[in-house]
């Protein structure tokens, strides 16, 4: 063989020489990302079940609080009702007589008022 030709064997075996490692080493290198890959995948799944169960309990919350709303308005209407009672009471004893004022009382504490004078021995 002349001279070219073996260098050019030489270079051929160098360059199959290089690409059989190289593709060894691409090998190994796409094992590691697909292991990775695996164990990302894992871990999301992990994630998302995780943010379901949390999606869960905020909806079961928001409807708690739907509730509690609904009965604090309740509440507050029940409110303005007693006040609005309350007020027409006190509005209307502003316009009682001495004497109605008098009768209003002993009608209302009329017992109390009594047991309280026989203990006091009046």
């Amino acid at each position: 063989m002349k001279k070219g030709q073996t260098l050019v064997l030489w270079i051929l075996a160098a360059i199959l020489l290089y690409s059989v490692f190289l593709e060894n080493s691409i090998k190994t290198d796409v094992e590691k990302y697909e292991s990775s890959i695996e164990r990302l995948e894992v871990n999301i799944d992990s994630i998302n079940r995780k943010n379901q169960i949390l999606n869960s309990n905020i909806e079961q919350f928001y409807n708690e609080m739907v509730k509690i709303d609904s009965s604090i308005s309740k509440v507050q209407v029940n409110i303005k009702s007693i006040k609005k009672q309350t007020n027409e009471k006190i509005n209307s004893v502003d316009t009682f007589s001495y004497s109605e004022l008098e009768r209003f009382f002993s009608n209302r504490y009329g017992s109390e008022t009594s047991t309280t004078d026989s203990e006091n021995g009046n």
